[in-house]
Order: C-alpha cells, then structure tokens, then sequence
C-alpha cells in the first residue's frame, strides 16, 4: 500500500502559532482478483413489503441475489434475511457450495412482497447472523440491506437507526445499503452506511439493481486491505483540533485514532486532519518532527498486515522565509471536505424548509474557499438550494420533488467522496467495473 503524508506547508515563521493541515492518503495497489480474492460471507437483507411488489422491484433483486450466487465460490457462505412486518431467517449462513447453490436459488425464488417495513429487526438478525458464524477471522462478513422505503415498524427514528449501524458492526461486521426509489430516507442510509462501514447505492430503477449489486461484490472480492487505522500524534506543544472526514475518531491522551475500515484494490482514501502547531522560539537550522502518523491494516487471505511510521516534518524560520502559499493538493482535498460539511449543514436547514438559510451556508462556503474545484462545488449546490426555494414559493412541487432527487444522488456522492477522499469522484476498480457488467447482462426477466 502506497502511503503518504503532507503538510499543508513546509515551513513556518518562528514565534507565531499557526492553526493548518496535514494530509494523509492512502493508496491499495492493483490486485489480481481471480488469484488474491478474499473469502467473503455474506447475508442479504432484503424488504418484502408490500411496496416491493410495484415496477417489479423484487423481481429484480431476486435475479441479483441468484446472480451474486453464482459468482460465490466454495468456501464463500451465504444467508438469507427478510424483513416486512416481520423478521425471517430465509437461509441460514451456509457455505456455498455447488449443491447448496440450486436450494439457495430456490429459496430466492419463493419471496413474495406483504406488510410493513421492519428495517431494524431485519438488520439485526442479518448482523447477529453474520457475527456467530463459526469462520476464520480474515473472511470479510458482510450484510447488504435492500428497503425500497422508509422504517414504518420497530425503530423508525433515523438518529437511532444510525447508532444502530453503528453498534451491529462488532465482531467485524460490515454492512452495506441499497437504496430503492425517491421514497427512501437516502440520507439516513447513506449515514447508515457510513457508520456500518460498507457502501451505499442509490437506485432509482430496477436495471440499476443490477449494476449496484455487480459493484458490491466486485468491491468485496477486490478488498486489499481491513481493519485500517490511522493514529497522529502531535509532538510537544502541537495538536490535532479536528479530522474533517466521516471517521471514527477517538482521543487517546492528544493522540487522534482514525478508524478507516477496509480499502480495495486501487482505491485512494485521503484524511484530512486539522492541527496545531505551537510557537516555536530559538529554532534549530533544519527540519523537525511536528507529528507522528502511524498506519495499521489487516491484509486478507491471511497474509500478515502491516504497521508504517511517517514522521511529518517542517521548518521553522523567519517570516519572510517561510512558505506563504499551503500545498495545492493539500488545499483542494482540505476545502472539499469542507465544502460537503457545509453541505450537510444547508441540507438540514432546506429540509426544515430554511433554503434562504441553506443558501446563505453555501455561500459563505463559497467565498471562503479559494480552489476552483471547491468553488464550483459550492456554487453548484447554492444554485440548487435557490431552485428549491423558487419552487417551494411558486407550488410547483413537481420542480422540487426533481431537486430533491439531485440532492440525495449529490449527498450519496458526497459521502463517497468524504470517505475516498477523491476529488468527488465515487469508488471504482477493475473488479467492480468488471463485475457490474457480467450482472447487468445477465438478459430480460
């Protein structure tokens, strides 16, 4: 894995305090995904409710799901979880093998849509499911929850609800969402799977069912690395203030404990981390430490993990000396993050029906950042937040329900980005890409 850290600047003006940035970016080489695959373990979390029965939405997951077994391979499990009204064990984990595929199919087969939607009872079945399996420890278990609407039955409170994808990742679960139609909370989900540490799809027909369940395998079987964490520790009167991704953060005596999750093969994730550096007086005529970064993973197919140290070093001089300018990619990687933060602010106030609010957010996001790439992110979602407010106050509520199904593809988009940290563009690799296509032409149901 291709590791680096930058700071924002290299040198700094003796005496004088300065509040900047320290980048961190993690890149997972290209494997070879037919000969270093990992085992994987899944548990597919399906809504059965009576909804799921309009525009063939079942149908189409029920082909995905007995496409995504025929890709499984011996040593692979595979479980089956629904939910409506109520909660059913449909397959109990399993390993998939060749005659275990033709009853896991079956089983698919027999889903029919009724009731209500029961998300927190079928997630916590799937996650109880995939914990107590008997399985070596470098098998990567994963749900993937497939719902088409909004919790109606158990926990429906969307803050509870993402605690709860919280707290069912233990035991090293991951746990990923697909989210059907302009019904679903795309937001909560999105947040869910943030903390569940899988992926979210969005999904607004049934032939992209296909393609999101393709990307979430391929993803899975291209998986480098899990368990990544990330530790900085600040030297004497420095400190960390703030890690501006979606993180788990944590305090250890000043030393800030970033817990990454997994990356795939040629995924990049980026950290950007908020520090403070001390005034130094007297400085010594060379480079010093101003933090420690430590990196530490879990290879797969039980080959040893790593552990990295990067000192990040830097100068201090007198003022017109110093660097005056902070590094490009730093800025940019800094000021997006910032941006999407910003973002989720104004998306709070436009869905309290505030858009003079959001739009004032978004603006001043604007004016502060000084990248291109972060202004024209920025301007584009002030723009939208006024469209939003022009059709609220005409009643053309058709205009709003069209922004407002941009605003949850942008938010699902901001949060791959805020956790690949790639200048906006969503995760991707060869395998992903590959097995995308070999699901979506799979042919006419």
């Amino acid at each position: 894995m291709k590791i680096t850290t930058k700071p924002a600047r290299t040198s700094y003006p003796e005496n004088t305090e300065a509040k900047t940035s320290l980048l961190i970016e993690l890149k997972a080489p290209k494997m070879e995904v037919d000969k270093e695959s990992p085992r994987i373990a899944i548990i597919a979390t399906i809504d059965i409710s009576g909804s799921m029965g309009q525009y063939r939405k079942l149908e189409y997951v029920k082909m995905s799901c007995k496409k995504l077994i025929e890709h499984l391979q011996p040593g692979d499990m595979f479980g089956l979880v629904t939910f409506d009204s109520t909660v059913e064990e449909v397959v109990t984990p399993v390993e998939v093998t060749f005659q275990q595929k033709a009853k896991i199919a079956a089983s698919i087969d027999s889903l029919a849509h009724r009731g209500c939607t029961n998300l927190s009872g079928g997630l916590q079945l799937a996650a109880k499911l995939a914990r107590n399996m008997d399985i070596p420890s470098d098998v990567i278990k994963r749900v993937i929850l497939f719902t088409d609407g909004q919790a109606n039955e158990g926990i429906n409170d969307p803050a509870q609800l993402v605690h709860l994808s919280k707290e069912e990742t233990k035991g090293g679960v991951t746990i990923s969402y697909m989210g059907y139609g302009h019904d679903c909370n795309q937001d909560m989900l999105s947040t869910m799977a943030a903390q569940g540490g899988g992926s979210y799809s969005y999904i607004d027909n049934p032939d992209k069912c296909l393609d999101a369940f393709g990307a979430e395998l391929g993803g899975l079987l291209s998986t480098y690395a899990t368990n990544v964490v990330v530790k900085i520790s600040p030297d004497k009167n420095n400190g960390v203030m703030s890690i501006l991704n979606d993180f788990d953060v944590k305090d250890e005596d000043g030393t800030a404990v970033i817990t990454v999750g997994s990356i795939l093969s040629e995924e990049v994730k980026s950290i950007v981390a908020m520090v403070n550096m001390g005034a130094v007086k007297n400085p010594l005529p060379r480079a010093v430490s101003a933090f420690k970064v430590s990196i530490s993973w879990e290879s797969v197919n039980g080959k040893s993990g790593g552990v990295e140290e990067f000192p990040i070093k830097v100068t201090f001089c007198k003022e017109e000396d110093a660097q005056k300018e902070d590094d490009n990619n730093v800025l940019v990687q800094r000021e997006l993050l910032e941006v999407a933060n910003a973002m989720d602010v104004a998306t709070a106030a436009a869905e309290r029906g505030d858009f003079d609010f959001a739009v004032m957010e978004m603006c001043r996001i604007e004016n502060e950042s000084s990248s291109v790439e972060a202004k024209n992110l920025a301007g584009e979602t002030q723009a939208m937040y006024c469209m939003d407010n022009y059709s609220t106050s005409t009643g053309d509520l058709s205009g709003i329900k069209s922004i407002m199904r941009s605003r949850t593809v942008g938010s699902s988009t901001k949060r791959v980005r805020r956790f690949a940290g790639n200048a906006g563009k969503s995760v991707s690799n060869a395998s992903m890409d590959a097995m995308s296509k070999t699901f979506t032409t799979t042919g006419e149901l």
